[in-house]
């Protein structure tokens, strides 16, 4: 083992003194060996120095007098605690020379660079000190922190009226988000009851039972309405459609009725606040927990809990955290400066013997700040068993981990419930913050705050992929050590294990990908298919080419109004034709009343038009065209074999071209005058893509209105210069077999 000796210097001081380290160990080693036999008993940790390199010749009439100088500003490449010896000297170091400077902090350590800290560590530690006297212990106080709720429409429109009484002009473009913290918790707690809590001694890592939610009014709604929202005297207009909306369906799953839970920390009157005080507990956080319980114990079972920045992370880690305290569970944390605590009947600071006796410890690490990865001493200890929250990172930040997981990403109808967030957020204004940003809580709950902020999030997306020349590149850089490229792409888990390994990216919104398509145009046409191609190989950008591929088809169809289509079933029926109208509009829709609202006025006006709506699951469809005196036309885009229909969609789709309204009633299916549905898929899938089955209630009506009889396939080249990457140039293939597209009448041959 080659080995380094490097003369180092204390700033501040004129003794220089020698310390030798292997190379193959990091610098953070060689701050222990610095600190072991230059600062002595000071009260400064090892961890704590900052290391800078230097080279600065030694030579026989070098003074103290100007080593103290030298010492007092030093200037010098400063080395991070991940790199390794080898990596900063990749040639032995200058003989008669000063190698190393070590800074020592100031006393006051600097503030957190955590998105929801800016303690030092005396005050955390004095935070930490007063959470622990308040709730140590005293598991008669679970149930006013954890509660459960059942919220219904309502339940919604009494609390928008309450917010609009605080809040008048919370609808005008002009307002900024208040604070309506107070009126909210209030509001929840008279509806909520304590959640349930069977505290598991097997379990390493406590977690709240899980409750059952309300089933969906969708479930039982085929061929009715969906149930109005009441309608008290003086309720503003707004709030009366928000409910209907919010009670009717997001994707495929109504809002209302919903049971959440959540952790209210408002009734503790906490001087040091770093926590949210109301938290919404997703049922993804038992999920990634049961995954860490069933893992091996001790060091070798430690794992990352990983995921795009904002989505939660650290508030899954205080939840535990509290937990762990009410259960006088004794456990290690490490916060976003690197500074660890034992925790047990006191909290203390520690620095080497980090050493709790038991079986098991429980280690909790928040590694969203400059430190990314556990203190080294905490190794040292096989019974501390590793979480650490963190965005995803490069391997050479991982070195310690064995595996990962990965936390989905929020729904679209789950995410509705961040109404319990401490800014007031109407739903309008959520739509058009959800279409730049998605469904990122924290990105997304800046961007919410007022349309300046919103402006600012969308330039910020813009430019960081304006500025991304290699696309594939950018998306690499998720899993990495760049921050930026999170504002534009999200990554999620692939599987229900949700290993880190497996994970894929995508475009944080549709609106992020539109831009990254625009982006792509201006510089060549080709582009978007040389970017296509490049991908095909990646298993992370899986979904990414997957939404590539969905959104130029949905240009491309609109964009060929007058054209007609030959299509053939997929049920060994007779062909079909799909005709386009001219002047076919392409039209992006939002809330799902914004649908039947738009159809009604095409049906006034004799318009075509092609509706995609902005969620990413929306109902059981891609997209709809409506043709004045047509039956509606439902699109389902995919690159993949298996797609399956839910009726649940479908349901939901067919509750809003309601049954009073003489202008929708007639577009609603009946076995008579199904829907056809089309499913657009790559030409490459010509021999492979077959029926799909439908899922869910009343499946069998369902094949009658829908795809028993009229599911088609229409096939589109992806792999040539002549489709994807030209906005006009997607062609249909000249096929015949049984599941592609024929031809068109205007000759589309590329």
């Amino acid at each position: 083992m080659h080995s380094h000796t490097f003369r180092c210097l204390i700033e501040g001081n004129n003794k220089v003194f020698k310390v030798e380290i292997a190379t193959d160990e990091d610098i953070s080693d060689l701050k222990d060996k610095v600190h072991e036999k230059g600062i002595g008993q000071r009260p400064v940790l090892a961890k704590d120095l900052t290391l800078l390199k230097v080279e600065i010749d030694l030579m026989p009439h070098t003074t103290a007098e100007s080593l103290s100088q030298v010492a007092i500003n030093p200037v010098g490449t400063e080395m991070l605690d991940w790199m390794e010896i080898s990596e900063v000297w990749q040639e032995p170091p200058a003989r008669r020379a000063l190698h190393i400077i070590a800074k020592i902090p100031p006393a006051t350590v600097s503030p957190s660079t955590s998105q929801d800290s800016n303690l030092s560590q005396e005050s955390l530690q004095n935070w930490l000190a007063e959470l622990h006297q308040k709730l140590w212990g005293k598991g008669h106080l679970f149930g006013s922190i954890f509660r459960t709720v059942t919220l219904t429409t309502n339940d919604f429109v009494e609390l928008q009226l309450e917010l609009q009484s605080v809040n008048p002009s919370r609808t005008e473009p002009s307002y900024k988000a208040h604070d309506v913290l107070k009126v909210k918790a209030e509001f929840l707690h008279r509806k909520s009851c304590e959640a349930t809590w069977e505290p598991n001694t097997d379990e390493l890592v406590p977690s709240v039972s899980r409750v059952v939610t309300s089933p969906s009014t969708l479930d039982d709604a085929m061929d009715v309405d969906a149930n109005p929202a009441p309608e008290p005297d003086n309720c503003p207009s707004y709030i009366i459609a928000d409910a209907k909306e919010l009670s009717s369906f997001t994707g495929s799953t109504a809002v209302f009725p919903c049971t959440i839970r959540y952790m209210d920390l408002t009734t503790f009157d906490l001087k040091i606040p770093t926590l949210k005080r109301l938290t919404l507990i997703r049922d993804e956080w038992n999920t990634m927990i049961d995954l860490f319980n069933g893992r091996k114990r001790g060091v070798l079972g430690s794992a990352v809990f990983t995921g795009s920045p904002g989505i939660g992370k650290t508030c899954l880690l205080y939840y535990i955290l509290i937990l762990c305290f009410i259960k006088a569970q004794p456990v290690v944390f490490q916060d976003t400066c690197g500074d660890v605590y034992l925790i047990t009947d006191e909290v203390r600071s520690q620095s080497r013997d980090i050493r709790i006796a038991g079986d098991d410890v429980l280690t909790l690490i928040d590694a969203d700040g400059s430190t990314c990865q556990p203190y080294k001493y905490i190794f040292h200890n096989t019974n501390l068993y590793v979480l650490l929250t963190s965005s995803p990172r490069s391997r050479k930040d991982r070195k310690w981990l064995k595996s990962g997981l990965c936390s989905s990403l929020w729904s679209t109808a789950y995410f509705f419930r961040l109404f319990i967030a401490e800014k007031d957020i109407t739903l309008s204004r959520f739509w058009k913050t959800y279409k730049i940003c998605g469904s990122v809580p924290r990105q997304f709950l800046h961007a919410a705050e007022s349309c300046e902020a919103r402006k600012t999030v969308q330039t910020e997306i813009s430019d960081v992929i304006q500025k991304s020349k290699d696309v594939k590149a950018a998306m690499d850089g998720v899993v990495g050590d760049e921050v930026v490229p999170h504002r534009a792409f999200a990554v999620y888990p692939s599987t229900k294990v949700r290993l880190l390994t497996g994970c894929h990216v995508k475009a944080i919104s549709k609106g992020a990908m539109n831009t990254i398509i625009k982006a792509l145009h201006k510089e060549s046409t080709e582009t978007v298919l040389e970017l296509y191609q490049s991908i095909r190989g990646s298993p992370k950008a899986a979904t990414f080419r997957s939404n590539l591929w969905e959104l130029k088809a949905h240009w491309y169809l609109p964009y060929r109004g007058g054209c007609s289509f030959t299509i053939q079933s997929l049920e060994n029926g007779p062909d079909g034709q799909l005709d386009l109208l001219k002047n076919l509009e392409h039209f992006v829709f939002g809330p799902p009343l914004e649908l039947s609202s738009k159809i009604a006025d095409c049906m006034d006006a004799r318009q075509s038009i092609y509706l995609q709506p902005i969620s990413d699951n929306f109902a059981s469809l891609d997209a709809i065209i409506f043709q004045p005196q047509r039956p509606l036309v439902g699109i389902q885009v995919t690159n993949a074999l298996t797609h399956p229909i839910k009726t649940k969609g479908l349901k939901a789709l067919q509750s809003h071209l309601s049954l009073n309204n003489e202008l929708l009633s007639p577009l609603r299916p009946t076995p008579k005058e199904p829907w056809p549905i089309i499913f657009v898929v790559p030409a490459k899938m010509e021999r492979s893509f077959t029926k799909q089955s439908i899922e869910g209630d009343a499946s069998a009506t369902w094949r009658k209105k829908t795809v028993h009889r009229h599911a088609f396939c229409l096939c589109l080249v992806t792999d040539n210069q002549n489709d994807l990457a030209r906005q006009d140039g997607i062609h249909i293939s000249g096929y015949s077999n049984r599941c592609q597209i024929l031809q068109t009448n205007k000759g589309l041959t590329g």
